[in-house]
Protein backbone atom coordinates (compact mmCIF):
# COMPACT_ATOMS: atom_id res chain seq x y z
CA UNK A 1 0.00 0.00 0.00
CA UNK A 2 1.55 3.31 -1.16
CA UNK A 3 2.77 5.30 1.92
CA UNK A 4 0.99 8.61 2.27
CA UNK A 5 2.87 11.74 2.82
CA UNK A 6 1.18 13.83 5.36
CA UNK A 7 3.29 16.62 5.53
CA UNK A 8 2.86 17.49 1.43
CA UNK A 9 -0.63 16.91 1.53
CA UNK A 10 -1.16 19.52 3.96
CA UNK A 11 0.51 22.20 1.88
CA UNK A 12 -0.95 21.34 -0.85
CA UNK A 13 -4.60 21.15 1.13
CA UNK A 14 -3.56 24.99 2.53
CA UNK A 15 -2.31 25.70 -1.53
CA UNK A 16 -5.66 24.56 -2.79
CA UNK A 17 -7.53 26.37 0.10
CA UNK A 18 -5.81 29.90 -0.87
CA UNK A 19 -6.46 29.21 -4.82
CA UNK A 20 -10.24 28.83 -3.83
CA UNK A 21 -10.33 32.11 -2.24
CA UNK A 22 -8.42 33.89 -4.86
CA UNK A 23 -10.12 32.45 -8.10
CA UNK A 24 -13.55 31.96 -7.04
CA UNK A 25 -14.05 34.26 -4.32
CA UNK A 26 -12.43 36.99 -5.71
CA UNK A 27 -9.92 37.78 -2.80
CA UNK A 28 -6.61 39.23 -3.12
CA UNK A 29 -3.92 37.05 -3.75
CA UNK A 30 -1.20 38.26 -1.37
CA UNK A 31 -3.52 39.19 1.79
CA UNK A 32 -4.58 35.41 1.07
CA UNK A 33 -1.07 33.68 1.54
CA UNK A 34 -0.36 36.19 4.31
CA UNK A 35 -3.29 35.15 6.38
CA UNK A 36 -2.46 31.28 5.34
CA UNK A 37 0.99 31.60 6.49
CA UNK A 38 0.01 33.43 10.25
CA UNK A 39 -2.73 31.10 10.43
CA UNK A 40 0.32 27.91 10.22
CA UNK A 41 3.16 29.43 11.90
CA UNK A 42 3.83 25.54 12.20
CA UNK A 43 5.07 25.20 8.81
CA UNK A 44 9.18 25.54 8.09
CA UNK A 45 10.74 27.76 5.95
CA UNK A 46 11.19 25.12 3.06
CA UNK A 47 6.94 24.52 3.43
CA UNK A 48 6.07 27.87 3.79
CA UNK A 49 8.48 28.73 0.04
CA UNK A 50 6.18 25.59 -1.32
CA UNK A 51 3.01 27.09 -0.50
CA UNK A 52 3.78 30.70 -1.67
CA UNK A 53 5.13 29.61 -4.85
CA UNK A 54 2.36 26.99 -5.67
CA UNK A 55 -0.25 29.86 -5.11
CA UNK A 56 1.44 32.27 -6.97
CA UNK A 57 2.22 30.55 -9.87
CA UNK A 58 -1.02 28.93 -10.22
CA UNK A 59 -3.14 32.32 -10.43
CA UNK A 60 -0.10 33.54 -12.74
CA UNK A 61 -0.41 30.73 -15.02
CA UNK A 62 -4.57 30.74 -14.80
CA UNK A 63 -5.07 30.89 -18.56
CA UNK A 64 -2.36 28.64 -19.78
CA UNK A 65 -3.56 25.77 -17.64
CA UNK A 66 -6.68 25.81 -18.05
CA UNK A 67 -6.05 25.51 -21.75
CA UNK A 68 -4.16 22.59 -20.83
CA UNK A 69 -6.45 20.75 -19.09
CA UNK A 70 -9.66 21.87 -21.49
CA UNK A 71 -7.24 20.12 -24.29
CA UNK A 72 -7.95 17.00 -22.50
CA UNK A 73 -11.11 16.92 -19.93
CA UNK A 74 -14.58 16.87 -20.56
CA UNK A 75 -16.29 18.93 -19.58
CA UNK A 76 -13.96 21.97 -19.85
CA UNK A 77 -12.98 24.28 -16.64
CA UNK A 78 -15.03 26.48 -16.47
CA UNK A 79 -17.90 23.74 -16.12
CA UNK A 80 -16.36 21.82 -13.54
CA UNK A 81 -16.81 21.81 -9.95
CA UNK A 82 -14.39 24.72 -8.42
CA UNK A 83 -12.85 22.41 -6.00
CA UNK A 84 -12.13 19.80 -9.02
CA UNK A 85 -10.92 22.72 -11.73
CA UNK A 86 -8.36 23.88 -8.63
CA UNK A 87 -7.13 20.98 -7.61
CA UNK A 88 -6.01 20.63 -11.52
CA UNK A 89 -4.87 23.35 -11.83
CA UNK A 90 -2.29 23.32 -9.18
CA UNK A 91 -1.52 19.83 -9.98
CA UNK A 92 -0.97 20.51 -13.29
CA UNK A 93 1.32 23.77 -12.38
CA UNK A 94 3.55 21.20 -10.39
CA UNK A 95 3.69 19.01 -13.22
CA UNK A 96 4.14 22.13 -16.13
CA UNK A 97 6.63 24.38 -13.83
CA UNK A 98 8.23 22.84 -10.47
CA UNK A 99 11.04 20.55 -11.59
CA UNK A 100 12.17 19.63 -7.94
CA UNK A 101 8.05 17.80 -7.78
CA UNK A 102 8.09 14.54 -9.01
CA UNK A 103 5.03 14.01 -11.36
CA UNK A 104 3.85 10.90 -9.65
CA UNK A 105 3.66 12.92 -6.47
CA UNK A 106 1.89 15.56 -7.84
CA UNK A 107 -0.84 13.05 -9.14
CA UNK A 108 -0.78 10.60 -6.27
CA UNK A 109 -1.61 13.26 -4.19
CA UNK A 110 -4.17 15.40 -6.27
CA UNK A 111 -6.34 11.83 -6.57
CA UNK A 112 -5.78 11.67 -2.50
CA UNK A 113 -7.61 15.14 -1.78
CA UNK A 114 -10.18 14.35 -3.91
CA UNK A 115 -11.21 11.46 -2.02
CA UNK A 116 -10.58 13.20 1.26
CA UNK A 117 -13.12 15.97 0.43
CA UNK A 118 -15.78 14.09 -0.64
CA UNK A 119 -14.54 13.86 -4.61
CA UNK A 120 -13.94 9.73 -4.91
CA UNK A 121 -16.29 9.40 -7.59
CA UNK A 122 -14.13 11.80 -9.74
CA UNK A 123 -10.51 10.36 -8.51
CA UNK A 124 -10.35 8.25 -12.17
CA UNK A 125 -10.85 11.66 -13.70
CA UNK A 126 -8.43 13.27 -12.02
CA UNK A 127 -6.12 10.29 -12.57
CA UNK A 128 -5.97 10.36 -16.15
CA UNK A 129 -6.45 14.13 -16.90
CA UNK A 130 -2.80 14.51 -14.59
CA UNK A 131 -1.28 11.59 -16.49
CA UNK A 132 -2.04 12.52 -19.91
CA UNK A 133 -0.63 16.16 -18.79
CA UNK A 134 2.12 14.56 -17.67
CA UNK A 135 2.81 12.25 -20.76
CA UNK A 136 2.55 14.73 -23.33
CA UNK A 137 4.76 17.36 -20.73
CA UNK A 138 7.35 18.29 -23.53
CA UNK A 139 4.34 19.06 -26.26
CA UNK A 140 2.66 20.69 -23.77
CA UNK A 141 6.11 23.26 -22.77
CA UNK A 142 7.02 24.04 -26.41
CA UNK A 143 3.58 25.00 -27.22
CA UNK A 144 3.40 27.19 -24.29
CA UNK A 145 6.74 28.47 -25.25
CA UNK A 146 5.35 29.58 -28.48
CA UNK A 147 2.16 31.23 -27.04
CA UNK A 148 4.17 33.76 -24.94
CA UNK A 149 0.51 36.14 -25.03
CA UNK A 150 -1.13 33.85 -22.08
CA UNK A 151 0.65 35.94 -19.82
CA UNK A 152 -1.54 38.85 -19.95
CA UNK A 153 -5.12 39.90 -21.22
CA UNK A 154 -5.30 40.77 -25.04
CA UNK A 155 -5.60 44.82 -24.29
CA UNK A 156 -2.84 44.68 -21.86
CA UNK A 157 -0.35 43.33 -24.21
CA UNK A 158 -1.45 45.57 -26.79
CA UNK A 159 -0.54 48.45 -23.99
CA UNK A 160 2.53 47.06 -23.32
CA UNK A 161 3.63 46.79 -26.79
CA UNK A 162 2.31 50.40 -27.64
CA UNK A 163 4.47 51.86 -25.07
CA UNK A 164 7.88 50.06 -25.63
CA UNK A 165 7.62 47.85 -28.23
CA UNK A 166 7.25 44.14 -29.08
CA UNK A 167 10.40 42.92 -28.23
CA UNK A 168 10.23 45.06 -24.70
CA UNK A 169 6.59 43.80 -24.04
CA UNK A 170 7.51 40.23 -24.65
CA UNK A 171 10.67 40.51 -22.23
CA UNK A 172 8.14 42.39 -19.66
CA UNK A 173 5.25 39.57 -20.11
CA UNK A 174 8.06 36.64 -19.36
CA UNK A 175 9.05 38.42 -16.87
CA UNK A 176 5.98 38.37 -15.05
CA UNK A 177 5.54 34.29 -15.53
CA UNK A 178 8.80 33.86 -13.98
CA UNK A 179 9.00 32.82 -9.98
CA UNK A 180 10.63 36.28 -8.52
CA UNK A 181 12.85 36.56 -5.27
CA UNK A 182 11.43 38.40 -2.01
CA UNK A 183 13.73 41.51 -1.25
CA UNK A 184 14.66 42.69 2.45
CA UNK A 185 16.50 46.15 3.47
CA UNK A 186 18.57 45.09 6.70
CA UNK A 187 19.66 47.60 9.43
CA UNK A 188 22.16 46.24 11.72
CA UNK A 189 25.54 44.54 10.60
CA UNK A 190 24.86 41.57 12.82
CA UNK A 191 21.64 41.11 11.51
CA UNK A 192 23.40 40.49 8.37
CA UNK A 193 25.68 38.15 9.39
CA UNK A 194 23.18 36.21 10.40
CA UNK A 195 20.58 36.19 7.70
CA UNK A 196 23.12 35.54 5.46
CA UNK A 197 24.06 32.10 7.17
CA UNK A 198 20.48 30.83 7.65
CA UNK A 199 19.97 27.35 6.02
CA UNK A 200 17.48 26.03 3.58
CA UNK A 201 16.96 29.88 1.61
CA UNK A 202 19.24 31.11 -0.83
CA UNK A 203 19.90 34.91 -0.47
CA UNK A 204 21.78 37.00 -2.98
CA UNK A 205 23.13 40.62 -2.43
CA UNK A 206 21.21 43.00 -5.07
CA UNK A 207 23.55 45.16 -6.88
CA UNK A 208 23.86 48.54 -5.96
CA UNK A 209 22.17 48.78 -2.67
CA UNK A 210 24.13 48.58 0.28
CA UNK A 211 22.19 45.71 2.79
CA UNK A 212 19.44 44.84 0.47
CA UNK A 213 19.02 40.98 -0.27
CA UNK A 214 17.27 38.89 -2.30
CA UNK A 215 15.93 35.41 -1.43
CA UNK A 216 14.57 33.03 -3.48
CA UNK A 217 11.40 31.34 -2.28
CA UNK A 218 11.41 32.91 0.96
CA UNK A 219 8.09 31.53 2.60
CA UNK A 220 7.11 33.58 5.55
CA UNK A 221 10.05 36.38 5.59
CA UNK A 222 8.38 37.20 9.14
CA UNK A 223 10.26 34.02 10.35
CA UNK A 224 13.92 35.72 9.82
CA UNK A 225 15.97 36.67 12.26
CA UNK A 226 15.96 40.43 13.19
CA UNK A 227 12.46 40.23 11.76
CA UNK A 228 10.31 41.20 14.98
CA UNK A 229 13.69 43.70 16.19
CA UNK A 230 12.87 45.58 13.33
CA UNK A 231 16.00 44.77 11.72
CA UNK A 232 14.85 43.61 8.30
CA UNK A 233 12.29 45.34 6.13
CA UNK A 234 10.55 43.69 3.61
CA UNK A 235 10.41 45.87 0.49
CA UNK A 236 10.61 45.45 -2.86
CA UNK A 237 14.21 46.39 -5.03
CA UNK A 238 12.10 48.41 -7.04
CA UNK A 239 10.67 50.32 -4.10
CA UNK A 240 13.70 50.83 -2.87
CA UNK A 241 15.93 51.82 -5.58
CA UNK A 242 13.14 54.74 -6.37
CA UNK A 243 13.31 56.36 -3.30
CA UNK A 244 17.22 56.13 -3.68
CA UNK A 245 17.63 57.62 -6.89
CA UNK A 246 14.89 60.24 -5.60
CA UNK A 247 17.51 60.58 -2.45
CA UNK A 248 20.24 61.04 -4.75
CA UNK A 249 19.12 63.33 -6.92
CA UNK A 250 17.93 65.87 -4.13
CA UNK A 251 21.37 65.16 -2.51
CA UNK A 252 22.93 66.94 -5.73
CA UNK A 253 20.69 69.67 -5.58
CA UNK A 254 21.86 70.54 -2.39
CA UNK A 255 18.68 69.04 -0.71
CA UNK A 256 19.96 68.48 2.55
CA UNK A 257 21.67 71.38 3.39
CA UNK A 258 20.94 73.76 5.68
CA UNK A 259 19.20 72.11 8.55
CA UNK A 260 20.55 71.89 12.35
CA UNK A 261 18.52 71.67 15.41
CA UNK A 262 16.55 74.63 15.42
CA UNK A 263 15.38 73.47 11.45
CA UNK A 264 14.35 70.18 11.19
CA UNK A 265 13.54 68.12 8.33
CA UNK A 266 9.80 67.81 7.84
CA UNK A 267 8.14 65.11 5.46
CA UNK A 268 4.85 63.84 4.29
CA UNK A 269 4.52 60.46 2.49
CA UNK A 270 0.79 60.95 1.47
CA UNK A 271 -0.47 56.91 0.82
CA UNK A 272 1.74 55.64 3.62
CA UNK A 273 0.69 52.04 4.11
CA UNK A 274 2.54 49.87 4.88
CA UNK A 275 5.38 52.35 5.71
CA UNK A 276 8.32 50.71 3.77
CA UNK A 277 9.04 54.41 2.20
CA UNK A 278 8.61 56.34 5.42
CA UNK A 279 10.83 53.90 7.57
CA UNK A 280 13.52 53.78 4.46
CA UNK A 281 13.50 57.71 4.38
CA UNK A 282 14.32 58.07 8.10
CA UNK A 283 16.53 55.51 8.04
CA UNK A 284 18.39 57.76 5.07
CA UNK A 285 17.55 60.85 6.47
CA UNK A 286 20.08 59.79 9.99
CA UNK A 287 22.86 59.41 7.20
CA UNK A 288 22.27 62.66 5.35
CA UNK A 289 21.36 65.17 7.93
CA UNK A 290 24.02 66.44 9.89
CA UNK A 291 23.99 64.95 13.21
CA UNK A 292 22.70 67.60 15.60
CA UNK A 293 19.48 67.92 12.40
CA UNK A 294 15.88 66.80 13.08
CA UNK A 295 13.98 65.02 11.03
CA UNK A 296 10.00 64.56 11.67
CA UNK A 297 7.48 62.23 8.93
CA UNK A 298 3.83 62.34 8.88
CA UNK A 299 2.99 58.41 7.45
CA UNK A 300 -0.68 58.85 6.26
CA UNK A 301 -3.38 56.79 4.81
CA UNK A 302 -7.05 57.06 4.18
CA UNK A 303 -8.08 53.84 6.66
CA UNK A 304 -7.58 53.16 10.70
CA UNK A 305 -6.35 49.35 9.55
CA UNK A 306 -3.55 50.47 7.61
CA UNK A 307 -2.49 53.16 9.93
CA UNK A 308 -2.79 50.14 12.65
CA UNK A 309 -0.36 48.26 9.88
CA UNK A 310 2.02 51.26 10.00
CA UNK A 311 2.04 52.11 13.36
CA UNK A 312 3.44 48.24 14.02
CA UNK A 313 5.80 48.51 11.56
CA UNK A 314 7.03 51.67 13.12
CA UNK A 315 6.86 49.81 16.24
CA UNK A 316 9.26 47.80 15.17
CA UNK A 317 11.33 49.85 14.02
CA UNK A 318 12.08 51.84 17.27
CA UNK A 319 12.14 54.75 14.86
CA UNK A 320 10.29 57.75 16.96
CA UNK A 321 9.95 60.73 14.70
CA UNK A 322 7.61 59.09 12.33
CA UNK A 323 3.79 59.76 12.96
CA UNK A 324 0.95 57.42 11.45
CA UNK A 325 -2.40 59.38 11.17
CA UNK A 326 -5.32 58.67 9.28
CA UNK A 327 -5.18 61.07 6.28
CA UNK A 328 -7.70 61.90 3.33
CA UNK A 329 -5.15 61.90 0.66
CA UNK A 330 -7.97 64.44 -1.58
CA UNK A 331 -8.62 66.89 1.04
CA UNK A 332 -6.49 69.94 1.37
CA UNK A 333 -4.15 70.05 4.62
CA UNK A 334 -4.24 73.90 5.36
CA UNK A 335 -2.20 73.81 8.06
CA UNK A 336 0.50 71.59 6.77
CA UNK A 337 0.34 73.89 3.83
CA UNK A 338 4.01 74.87 2.34
CA UNK A 339 5.49 73.04 5.67
CA UNK A 340 7.21 70.13 3.64
CA UNK A 341 10.74 69.85 2.93
CA UNK A 342 9.62 66.44 1.47
CA UNK A 343 6.14 65.35 -0.15
CA UNK A 344 6.27 61.34 -1.07
CA UNK A 345 3.12 60.25 -3.40
CA UNK A 346 3.44 57.03 -4.04
CA UNK A 347 -0.56 56.71 -5.32
CA UNK A 348 -2.95 54.18 -6.38
CA UNK A 349 -2.07 52.97 -9.51
CA UNK A 350 -3.16 49.99 -12.30
CA UNK A 351 -0.34 48.20 -10.31
CA UNK A 352 0.56 46.70 -14.01
CA UNK A 353 4.40 46.73 -12.76
CA UNK A 354 3.56 44.29 -10.27
CA UNK A 355 1.49 41.72 -12.15
CA UNK A 356 4.60 39.44 -11.71
CA UNK A 357 3.78 39.97 -7.73
CA UNK A 358 0.45 40.33 -7.61
CA UNK A 359 -1.07 38.35 -10.08
CA UNK A 360 -4.53 38.55 -9.90
CA UNK A 361 -4.21 42.40 -11.05
CA UNK A 362 -4.24 41.32 -14.46
CA UNK A 363 -8.11 39.54 -13.89
CA UNK A 364 -9.56 42.22 -12.01
CA UNK A 365 -8.34 45.25 -13.95
CA UNK A 366 -9.89 46.80 -16.39
CA UNK A 367 -9.04 48.95 -19.11
CA UNK A 368 -11.20 51.82 -18.32
CA UNK A 369 -9.75 51.99 -14.92
CA UNK A 370 -6.58 53.66 -15.98
CA UNK A 371 -8.77 56.87 -16.91
CA UNK A 372 -10.49 56.49 -13.53
CA UNK A 373 -7.25 56.23 -11.70
CA UNK A 374 -5.49 58.94 -13.69
CA UNK A 375 -8.11 61.14 -12.26
CA UNK A 376 -7.84 60.38 -9.03
CA UNK A 377 -4.04 60.36 -9.31
CA UNK A 378 -4.57 64.06 -10.98
CA UNK A 379 -6.67 65.07 -7.79
CA UNK A 380 -4.49 64.07 -4.93
CA UNK A 381 -1.27 65.68 -6.60
CA UNK A 382 -3.22 68.64 -6.64
CA UNK A 383 -4.17 68.26 -3.11
CA UNK A 384 0.21 67.56 -1.74
CA UNK A 385 1.22 70.84 -4.24
CA UNK A 386 0.77 73.08 -1.52
CA UNK A 387 2.12 70.79 1.01
CA UNK A 388 5.63 71.64 -0.43
CA UNK A 389 7.77 74.43 0.62
CA UNK A 390 9.07 76.96 -1.61
CA UNK A 391 12.47 75.37 -2.76
CA UNK A 392 12.11 72.23 -2.28
CA UNK A 393 10.31 67.97 -3.50
CA UNK A 394 7.31 66.35 -4.25
CA UNK A 395 8.33 62.63 -5.40
CA UNK A 396 5.68 60.91 -7.29
CA UNK A 397 5.72 57.31 -7.45
CA UNK A 398 3.32 54.32 -9.24
CA UNK A 399 4.00 50.83 -9.67
CA UNK A 400 2.22 50.74 -12.93
CA UNK A 401 3.91 51.25 -16.74
CA UNK A 402 0.90 53.30 -18.50
CA UNK A 403 1.66 56.68 -19.97
CA UNK A 404 -1.72 58.02 -18.14
CA UNK A 405 -0.16 57.25 -14.50
CA UNK A 406 3.35 58.26 -15.56
CA UNK A 407 5.07 60.46 -17.94
CA UNK A 408 1.40 61.97 -19.04
CA UNK A 409 0.66 62.75 -15.28
CA UNK A 410 3.44 64.55 -14.98
CA UNK A 411 3.72 66.71 -17.73
CA UNK A 412 -0.46 67.68 -17.21
CA UNK A 413 0.60 68.48 -13.49
CA UNK A 414 3.29 70.82 -15.18
CA UNK A 415 1.27 72.46 -17.32
CA UNK A 416 -0.89 73.62 -14.73
CA UNK A 417 2.00 74.15 -11.66
CA UNK A 418 4.31 76.45 -13.75
CA UNK A 419 5.79 76.84 -10.49
CA UNK A 420 7.24 73.26 -10.40
CA UNK A 421 9.76 71.67 -12.41
CA UNK A 422 11.05 68.31 -13.00
CA UNK A 423 14.67 67.23 -11.57
CA UNK A 424 14.68 63.55 -11.90
CA UNK A 425 12.08 60.76 -13.91
CA UNK A 426 12.96 56.82 -14.58
CA UNK A 427 10.64 54.09 -15.43
CA UNK A 428 11.99 50.53 -13.91
CA UNK A 429 11.05 47.88 -16.30
CA UNK A 430 9.56 44.55 -14.76
CA UNK A 431 12.70 42.08 -14.75
CA UNK A 432 12.54 38.73 -13.59
CA UNK A 433 14.13 40.04 -10.24
CA UNK A 434 11.83 43.10 -9.75
CA UNK A 435 8.64 44.57 -10.13
CA UNK A 436 8.01 47.45 -12.34
CA UNK A 437 7.88 51.42 -10.99
CA UNK A 438 7.34 55.08 -11.77
CA UNK A 439 9.72 58.02 -10.49
CA UNK A 440 9.71 61.50 -10.82
CA UNK A 441 11.53 64.02 -8.70
CA UNK A 442 9.62 67.48 -9.03
CA UNK A 443 11.22 70.63 -6.91
CA UNK A 444 8.94 73.56 -6.38
CA UNK A 445 10.20 77.35 -7.12
CA UNK A 446 11.11 79.87 -4.53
Amino acid sequence: MRRINVEIRTTRELALRALIEILEMNKYTNLVIDGILKEHEELSIRERAFVSRLIRGTVERKPTLDGVIDSLAKPPTSRQKPYIRNLLRMSAYQILFMDGIRDAAAINEAVALSKKHGFAGLSGFINGVLRNIAREKERFLSEIDKNEDLAVPKWIEGLLTERFGNEKAKEIEKAFLMSRPACIRITNDKTEEIITSVEDIKITKSEGLDHVYLIEDPGDLRKLPGFEEGKIYIQDEGAIRLLCDGIKAMEEDGGFKGYDKDNAFTAIDVCAAPGGKAIHLAHILKEKLPKEAEYKITAGDISENKVRLMEENIRRSGLENIDAKVRDALKIDTVMKEKADLVICDLPCSGLGVIGRKPDIKYRLKKEDIEELAALQENMLEAAKILVKPGHYLLYATCTLTEAENEGQIERFLAKNENFKLLKQKTYIPTPKNDGFFMSLLQKAF
